[in-house]
């Protein structure tokens, strides 16, 4: 659910808004926000950013969610 919520709407919308990669890095920054109140052992910010970037990434890249559910479940 939340690959639908912040690659393919968030993601889309913030593209043609303000670019790909400023895209990209917020969406991020906001998946990584959503992610320290899901866990009690938050592993730090650089990561979840980081594993943000690269599904925000796979989706501009194949423009398919596939890419990224297939990330987030491995």
């Amino acid at each position: 659910m939340e690959g639908l919520w912040f690659r393919a709407i968030f993601l889309r919308m913030y593209e043609t808004l303000i670019g790909q990669r400023t895209a990209i890095f917020v969406t991020a920054m906001v998946f990584g926000v959503s992610q320290i109140s899901a866990t009690c052992d938050f592993p730090g910010g650089g990561v979840v950013f980081g594993l943000g970037c690269v599904s925000a990434y796979a989706m501009l890249k194949d423009d398919s969610l596939i890419g990224p559910v297939l990330f987030h479940a491995g």
